[in-house]
């Protein structure tokens, strides 16, 4: 696909939980795409040839990357936080061992709470690891 027209370009740099990303609208083939979000500041300019990766088919909001062919640029996907999935594990780690010694019934009823919940946090940081990185793996193939 080449893009035709890009407008309304917005760089942002990275801050403590986000990272650096690129926020753009474009025309191509003679449709409008408007606040298309992709991982880093990479070269974005009417003319140029891209074979974008979209999670849902023809859903620009679901860009995970592209190779641009006019270039050979390639965006992959923003790996997620090891530190963030560290977070959880020792949070669910340490609610296991207040649950294993708590003596109420209650407290251990909230730390299990706990426990499921950050369980949880943990299996959807997983699994958001696992598609950047088959989508990493694609664009990287191209």
């Amino acid at each position: 696909m080449t893009l035709e027209r890009v407008f309304d370009i917005q760089r942002y740099e990275s801050a403590r939980h986000r990272p650096r990303t690129t926020h753009f609208s474009f025309e191509a083939g003679g449709r409008k795409h408007y606040g298309v979000r992709v991982a880093g500041w990479p070269r974005v300019q009417a003319g140029d040839n891209l074979t974008a990766v979209l999670r849902s088919a023809d859903n620009w909001q679901t860009l995970a990357g592209w190779k641009n062919l006019s270039t050979g640029e390639r965006v992959v996907p923003a790996t997620g936080s090891v530190r963030h999935m560290a977070y959880l594990l020792a949070g669910a780690g340490f609610c296991y061992l207040v649950t294993s010694g708590a003596t109420s019934s209650a407290a251990r009823q909230v730390a299990l709470g706990l426990q499921v919940v950050l369980g949880l946090a943990l299996l959807a940081g997983g699994v958001e690891a696992w598609r950047s990185y088959r989508c990493r793996r694609l664009i990287e193939r191209l």
